[in-house]
């Protein structure tokens, strides 16, 4: 198993459309590493269990979708949402962190990553 890095990306505000926006409201980019979107890179990532399945909604297309793990203690952290690019594919993070947090009584941590679904995205 092959870790791996990832440019991650966070729209700095949302318009009522929940479209990425500036803090003025104009559309911005959430794949550009020079803009205001860039959030940092993360390191080693383990790519889970990927997979392509078709989608009737759009004709004959395919959506790819699986998890990857995070270790807990990198930032930038990846939230609902996000967008990471990895080996030059662009995914969206489709669920919360799960799996990474410390024990509700003792804060132990338990596990070293904490793991989102992702999505690939054209």
């Amino acid at each position: 198993m092959t870790a791996r890095s990832g440019d991650v990306f966070r729209a700095p505000k949302r318009d009522r459309f929940g479209d990425p926006v500036d803090e003025d409201g104009n559309p911005v980019s959430l794949v550009d590493k020079d803009g205001l979107t860039f959030m940092g890179t993360l390191t080693d990532i383990v790519m889970g269990g990927l997979s392509a399945a078709r989608s009737r909604s759009r004709g004959e297309t395919v959506d790819t979708s699986g998890m990857i793990g995070c270790r807990v203690d990198l930032e930038p952290r990846l939230q609902f949402g996000d967008r990471i690019v990895i080996d030059g594919v662009k995914y969206e993070v489709a669920s919360v962190p799960e799996w990474g947090y410390g024990h509700s009584f003792s804060g132990s941590q338990f596990f070293n990553r904490y793991w989102v679904d992702v999505k690939a995205r054209g």
